[in-house]
């Protein structure tokens, strides 16, 4: 995977193959997109970071699933990227 920071996000670009399926569409993941603060509210509360998984469709349509992140426990995953995420605008790493 990828990891860029466009000045406005950091986007991920995995490997090709993950998908999502949504009433029989298939839909083949894009990017995953890190946003801070989270952009999601809930009860008018916004999490502190969401990640967008941006899919899409053989015939271009998107779907996107937004997954709220919150501070608290650590998850393995995730602080495995921390250690790789660009820190100025234009940064790449792999």
């Amino acid at each position: 995977m990828t990891l860029v920071n466009n000045g406005h996000t950091i986007e991920v670009t995995p490997a090709a193959g993950s998908y999502m399926v949504a009433d029989g569409v298939r839909y083949d993941l894009q990017k995953i997109e890190f946003r801070h603060p989270g952009e999601e509210a809930v009860n008018g509360k916004l999490s502190d970071m969401s990640l967008h998984l941006v899919h899409k469709s053989a015939d271009g349509k998107l779907a996107v699933v937004a997954v709220r992140l919150n501070e608290g426990n650590a998850n393995a995953v995730l602080a495995g990227l921390w250690a790789h995420l660009p820190k100025t605008a234009g940064a790449t790493d792999r």
